[in-house]
């Protein structure tokens, strides 16, 4: 059974220190991010490493 984390609110910092620290222990990451530009260079930056994530925008009203 593969294991994801999500991350909610995911930014340069401590949200891509956790996603970086639990895909490095085999976890699947989701980033979720208002602004649509900042999760995807995200994801190419866990990709990097090996770490499987994708990106989901969550837009505020």
């Amino acid at each position: 059974m593969s294991k994801t984390l999500v991350v909610v609110g995911a930014g340069p910092g401590l949200g891509m220190g956790v996603a970086r620290a639990f895909g490095r222990r085999g976890f699947r990451v989701g980033l979720v991010a208002r602004t649509p530009d900042r999760p995807a260079a995200l994801v190419a930056d866990l990709a990097g490493l090996g770490v499987e994530a994708a990106a989901f925008p969550a837009p505020s009203r």
